[in-house]
């Protein structure tokens, strides 16, 4: 799952009002599925979630 690989992209979930941190159901949705329901958009979400994980190699 994407928060046990990448701890640092929950803030980025959190940061945008998601719950999808902690949700039963995330493991069942794509980052896709989320953008659309919380209707962001995918590719400057990816591009956070991108930061958040390279941050901690920087």
């Amino acid at each position: 799952m994407l928060f046990d690989r990448w701890p640092a992209t929950a803030r980025v979930f959190l940061s945008h009002g998601m719950l999808c941190f902690g949700c039963p159901i995330a493991p069942f949705h794509t980052i896709i599925d989320a953008c659309v329901e919380y209707q962001l958009n995918e590719d400057s979400f990816r591009a956070e979630l991108l930061a958040a994980v390279s941050a901690k190699f920087v």
